[in-house]
């Protein structure tokens, strides 16, 4: 009879350990996969700010894209032949996009640090979704060519749209 006893009570703690173990394995694999989840998911995202090219199109123009504070600004230029003219398209599912004046908020550098600033942004107001042209003057501040034969580079810079302190699209004409 104690013989019994024993092997009930062996029973009974061993089926008690694995009770233990299961739902601890359980709750270590769901880690696991959650954590690899959040970071699969953040290494697919730029990080705030990051500039992203994203494409080429047929006609020489770049888009380039930015994703930071909740709001991607997505940029694209038709090249030297059109000037200082780029359309913008900012998206977001938490912000509101009404307030962000980019003629306010942008500047548009050359290669060789001369600037300008935003003539006109026509998007009209949208809440979550904005989009519209960016136009430049045809001269930087310093009243010379903005975009000329000898322009190697441009850089649109657009300041603090949703807590992201500088978002920068670079071009080379």
């Amino acid at each position: 009879m104690n013989g019994v006893l024993e092997e009930i009570k062996s029973r009974r703690k061993l089926s008690s350990v694995r009770w233990i173990k299961w739902p601890t394995a359980m709750l270590l694999v769901a880690a696991v996969v959650i954590t690899a989840v959040i970071w699969l998911g953040r290494s697919n995202q730029a990080a705030p700010g990051q500039t992203v090219q994203s494409g080429r199109a047929a006609s020489g123009a770049t888009t380039q894209t930015s994703e930071g504070g909740g709001v991607t600004v997505v940029v694209k230029w038709a090249g030297k032949d059109v000037g200082p003219v780029f359309k913008v398209t900012m998206d977001t599912h938490s912000v509101d996009l009404d307030g962000y004046d980019l003629t306010r908020l942008s500047t548009l550098r050359t290669d060789d640090g001369r600037e300008a600033l935003p003539l006109t942004w026509d998007a009209p107001k949208g809440g979550h979704h904005r989009e519209g042209k960016l136009t430049f003057s045809a001269n930087a501040l310093d009243g010379k060519p903005l975009v000329g034969t000898d322009t190697k580079g441009l850089e649109l810079i657009i300041y603090d749209v949703a807590g992201v302190a500088q978002r920068s699209f670079k071009w080379i004409p």
